[in-house]
């Protein structure tokens, strides 16, 4: 279910973005502007941002839909 993330651009609701480049890099736009890393876990996508801080997101699947912790996404290819 992570690879659902891998090389994908994931949307809130709100407008957040956040990128998964397939080689491995994340970056985040929405209340703030973040970048870093990542990995892919079992049901979850470790980050690790360039401050060197590390947190793991729980990424599943309800009524069709992806999660990311208890918000909904939708991941679309990144172009």
């Amino acid at each position: 279910m992570t690879s659902a993330i891998n090389g994908k651009v994931c949307a809130t609701a709100g407008g957040a973005h956040f990128t998964f480049d397939n080689d491995g890099r994340f970056s985040y736009d929405g209340l703030w502007q973040s970048s870093g890393s990542f990995t892919l876990a079992d049901n979850a996508v470790v980050v690790t941002f360039d401050s060197g801080l590390q947190r793991a997101f729980e990424i599943s699947k309800r009524d069709g839909a992806l999660y990311m912790e208890q918000t909904r996404i939708l991941c679309t290819a990144k172009q």
